[in-house]
């Protein structure tokens, strides 16, 4: 094995960074694609659906990235706690992996300050409750 190879207990946390990585990667691509799309966008129901379903696509991406940074980091916290673990390796991928979960971070942080939410106390329209029928009438 060379220097620059990492040793194969390594490939498990490196393949997770990488989908910490990917995760930011594809939040800053979809705040592009929705910007882009609100854009050309004038209907307002048609751009409170785009803002909805990039939204959840965002929480998707950001829960596997959180997701792949705990097991990263609990691979990590392993090879520190092994009698002869790569404590130098440990701490560099621990190092890499901080690198990357404040790049996610910041990439929620750019895409929850683009649309900011109403003003407080203003109830959302689009997610109000439908109003009460009256007894006795069907719909």
């Amino acid at each position: 094995m060379t220097a620059a190879t990492p040793p194969r207990s390594w490939n498990a946390p490196r393949r997770e960074l990488l989908a910490v990585t990917r995760a930011t990667s594809l939040i800053i691509e979809l705040g592009s694609e929705l910007d882009a799309r609100l854009s050309t966008e004038m209907r307002e129901t048609e751009r409170m659906r785009l803002l909805r379903a990039t939204t959840n696509q965002i929480t998707r991406a950001a829960n596997d990235g959180v997701q792949a940074y705990v097991r990263a980091t609990r691979a990590v916290a392993a090879e520190i706690a092994r009698p002869h673990g790569d404590r130098r390796g440990a701490q560099r991928m621990r190092h890499e992996l901080l690198a990357a979960r404040a790049q996610l971070l910041t990439a929620l942080n750019l895409a929850a300050g683009r649309y900011p939410p109403g003003e407080p106390g203003e109830p959302d329209r689009d997610f109000a409750p439908p109003p009460a029928r009256k007894p006795g009438l069907q719909a």
